[in-house]
């Protein structure tokens, strides 16, 4: 497997997103993995998504990263690159991302709400973290780790 490189990693506007898929598809590369990646840092809703294409060709791999909000539209892929229908989906369903041309329909929450979006993001509350102590949480374990040497152990 070819791993990228700082020397092969593109940064673009969001605007340049479908200008650089149909480059790389017209050098004879193919998508391997769309991705998004939460940046925020707090719990802001408007902050940057990171959104990240995996170009390869026999030889070499490419690594095209973008910046969106989740309000800002991002074009689709799909017509260049057919194996980008399920990644946008996922990135639309997970991240809040909007794909303009993309597949509206829900991938794989589809018995949610509509109105339930973005699980992915750090601004999605989860409740089963509100309502009950982690499991890491000092105190919470019950029993020896098997394998540390004893003299290792909390007591």
């Amino acid at each position: 497997m070819i791993s990228p490189t700082a020397d092969n990693v593109v940064e673009i506007p969001p605007t340049h997103w479908r200008a650089e898929a149909l480059a790389a598809h017209q050098r004879g590369e193919w998508l391997e993995w769309l991705f998004g990646v939460d940046a925020a840092a707090g719990h802001d809703d408007s902050a940057a998504l990171e959104v990240i294409a995996l170009y390869r060709s026999e030889t070499s791999t490419r690594m095209v990263r973008t910046r969106v909000t989740p309000s800002a539209p991002l074009e689709s892929l799909a017509d260049v690159c057919p194996s980008a229908r399920w990644y946008e989906r996922e990135l639309a369903e997970m991240f809040g991302v909007t794909v303009v041309g993309g597949d509206p329909r829900r991938l794989l929450l589809h018995w949610l709400p509509d109105d339930v979006a973005a699980t992915l993001r750090r601004t999605f509350p989860l409740g089963k973290r509100q309502t009950s102590t982690w499991p890491g949480a000092a105190g919470a374990r019950r029993s020896k780790v098997p394998g540390v040497h004893p003299d290792w152990q909390e007591k």
